[in-house]
């Protein structure tokens, strides 16, 4: 298994947007508006892949300045949830980060995740919110 960037409007990114919408919209009754997409020509894509298989992916967004790295739109195929998919990929995705220069990371969680964020040293900020109807908290680790 491994991680690759994904360049924008690929083949591999619309596999990418296809996880997303199925994990992170569809459950919800909605679908990936123009909103979760705008402005991802400039972003970083990456998957995790077996056997050129999208398992996960993520969206990063440099944020503030350039040394502070939003990661978005997490997505683990539901039936490989649990496997430690989605650890492997935060792993591989800070040190790429860290490479290149970036010294924080932050993040929207949803609440249900927070324990799995928590395990790769992420850290809770300020209360919990709601976005799109579910409860999400900020948090944040320093590379």
């Amino acid at each position: 298994m491994y991680t690759k960037q994904i360049k924008h409007n690929s083949l591999d990114y619309m596999a990418a947007l296809k996880l997303r919408t199925d994990i992170l919209r569809r459950p919800l009754g909605k679908q990936l508006s123009f909103s979760d997409t705008a402005g991802e020509e400039a972003q970083l894509h990456f998957g995790y892949y077996k056997h050129h298989h999208l398992l996960a992916c993520v969206v990063i967004k440099s944020v503030r300045n350039a040394a502070t790295a939003k990661l978005r739109q997490m997505a683990v195929d539901t039936h490989l949830q649990g496997q430690g998919i989605g650890k492997a990929l935060i792993v591989d995705i800070e040190k790429i980060l860290k490479q290149t220069g970036y010294k924080t990371i932050e993040l929207s969680a949803r609440k249900t995740a927070q324990g799995f964020y928590e395990k790769l040293g992420y850290n809770a900020l300020g209360s919990v919110y709601l976005e799109h109807g579910i409860e999400h908290l900020s948090m944040q680790k320093m590379l």
